[in-house]
Order: C-alpha cells, then sequence, then structure tokens
C-alpha cells in the first residue's frame, strides 16, 4: 500500500501520478504514515467565573453618598434650623402632657401626636449619622402613618357631622312647621346647630385636603430616597399654603383662649379658697400650654420652610442637569 508524498491520498504500487492531486509520482510513492494515538487531555469541570455583587458599603455610597438626594436631604435635615425647628415643634407634646390632667383618654392623642414627634427627631439624627437611611426610611413610615390615621378619622368625623347635621334639621323644621312659643324657638335654635355642624365639617374637610397634600410630599420624600432620584415634591406649594392657613388659624385660636384663660384666673382669684385650689391645676398652668402650642406651630412653620428648600435645591439640581 502506497501513498501520494503531496496529499497522502491512497495509490497504486505502480501508479505514475497521483488520481486526486495529479502529483506526479516518478519518484515513488511513500509509506503509509505512522499512526498516532490521539491524546486526550483530561476535562476540567466548569467555574463560573466570580460575580462582584454590590456590597452595602458600594450600596450606599451610590445611593446615599455625595451627588446623591440623600446627600441633600442631609444638608436640610442636619441643619440649624432643621434643629430650631424639631425643638419648638416638640413643644406640641408638652400641651399634649397638660391634657392628660383633665382628660386620661387623651393619652391616644398623645401617642398620635409623638409619631411626627419621633419622625422629625429621626430625619435630624439621620442627617448627623452614617446610618442616614436606616433613619430616614422609618421616620418617612412614621410620618406616613400618622397622615393616614388622622385622614381616616376625619373623614368618619366629617361624614357623622353632616349625618347629625341633616337629622337636626330635618327634625327642626318639624318642630317649627307644628309647634309655636319655646318649641319654635327650639327648632329655630337646632337650625342654628345644624348650621355649627356643617361649618366644622367644612373646616375638617379643609383639614383632609391638606393630608391629601402632605401625603404626596411624604411619598415624594420616600420615592427619591428610594431610587436616588431628584424629582421635584409633588404638591409642595398646595402644602405650604394650607400649612400656613391651618397654622394661623391655630395662633388665632390660641389668642383668644389666651384671653379667655385670662379672664378665668381674674373670676377663680375671687372664688374662695377650696374652689380656687380644685381648678388651680387646670386653668393657671393653661396660659403654658398656649404658649407651647404657639412654639409648635412656629416649629411648624419653620419645617414647612425646610422643605421648601429642598424643594429648591431639587430644581436646581434638574436645571443642572
Amino acid at each position: 500500500m502506497a501513498f501520494c508524498s503531496k496529499c497522502g491520498a491512497q495509490v497504486a504500487d505502480v501508479a505514475k501520478y497521483c488520481p486526486v492531486c495529479g502529483n506526479d509520482l516518478s519518484a515513488g510513492p511513500v509509506a503509509a504514515p505512522a499512526q498516532v494515538s490521539p491524546q486526550y487531555q483530561p476535562v476540567q469541570p466548569y467555574q463560573p467565573a466570580p460575580q462582584q455583587y454590590p456590597g452595602y458599603d458600594d450600596l450606599i455610597r451610590r445611593h446615599y453618598g455625595p451627588g446623591s438626594f440623600a446627600e441633600l436631604l442631609h444638608g436640610v435635615g442636619g441643619s440649624a434650623l432643621f434643629l430650631v425647628a424639631a425643638i419648638l415643634f416638640s413643644a406640641g407634646a408638652v400641651s399634649s402632657l397638660a391634657g392628660l390632667v383633665t382628660n386620661p383618654f387623651s393619652i391616644f392623642s398623645l401617642a398620635l401626636s409623638a409619631l411626627p414627634i419621633i419622625a422629625v427627631w429621626l430625619v435630624y439624627a439621620g442627617s448627623k449619622s452614617p446610618g442616614l437611611p436606616e433613619k430616614t426610611r422609618p421616620a418617612l413610615s412614621l410620618a406616613k402613618i400618622y397622615v393616614i390615621i388622622t385622614f381616616v378619622a376625619e373623614c368618619i368625623a366629617v361624614f357623622v357631622l353632616v349625618i347629625a347635621a341633616l337629622v337636626i334639621f330635618g327634625g327642626s323644621r318639624y318642630v317649627s312647621g307644628y309647634t309655636y312659643g319655646y318649641a319654635g324657638i327650639a327648632g329655630s335654635g337646632a337650625v342654628l346647630g345644624a348650621i355649627l355642624l356643617l361649618f366644622a365639617a367644612g373646616f375638617l374637610t379643609f383639614c383632609i385636603f391638606y393630608f391629601v397634600a402632605t401625603l404626596d410630599v411624604i411619598n415624594g420624600l420616600n420615592l427619591n430616597l428610594l431610587y436616588n432620584s431628584f424629582n421635584p415634591l409633588k404638591r409642595i406649594k398646595a402644602f405650604s399654603v394650607l400649612t400656613y392657613i391651618l397654622v394661623g388659624l391655630s395662633v388665632f385660636g390660641s389668642m383668644i383662649a389666651a384671653f379667655s384663660l385670662t379672664a378665668m384666673n381674674t373670676v377663680l382669684s375671687s372664688l374662695p379658697d377650696v374652689a380656687d385650689s380644685l381648678f388651680a391645676g387646670v386653668f393657671h398652668a393653661a396660659p403654658f400650654v398656649v404658649l407651647f402650642g404657639l412654639a409648635q406651630s412656629a416649629g411648624i412653620v419653620l419645617l414647612v420652610i425646610c422643605l421648601n428648600q429642598l424643594n429648591a435645591k431639587l430644581l436646581l439640581h434638574n436645571q443642572a442637569q
């Protein structure tokens, strides 16, 4: 058996040309090449390349480090203005504690009003420490829980007030339509009471719109912190205007209460010592409660100013992009 020296094809021993490549075989074909056994390499087990997952520190630097939304929040939440606002806002808890003297059931109101106070201090503490996300996110959750509970309670109160006003108004029409004299006067007084109930329902409806705007602001802060986005706060203008109106009404009511309590103290001073001592714990301490309420109103105004500063920084950041 012979083979072509050029292409290695098998040829006859007496062939002069290769039938495959046409090579001249005058020099003679070559012998068969030696069989070489293949060398098999052992197969290595599959080892995937190690994946680099971002660690917690990398996540913190990316979402809460320089150039992030949390840095803007840190600048506002850790400022001296925010600290003063937190101190004044916390003064409202003193008035709630004083309310426990006359109404032990107000402990529920105290626990509810403590939620936004705790939230404000968590924001300040988070802005002053490296653990900003661990403190700020729960702070926003506490504030949201407070707003939702108050929102639901005021919706129920509006419904009850409207139903009560309609019932009273319907009863007064029956009384004034079929009776005279004192009964007719009572019917007219019931109509006035129904109007006052509707007025109270209208005021609570105004507060409901305020809490809706507050929820939008809280959700905006939470989404920016979660996704490291720089979206301006929705309804911040409506929230600010409604807050200023409510604070103004609260201050006006506190001033009226202060004058009324001053007159009440004058009356108590003319009563016997026994009667004076019975009411001293309530009316004599009440002016301080009014004072702490005014301090809380000032704290709320400063907090709104801080939120508007944060929103202004968000608008500037978006314009720079």
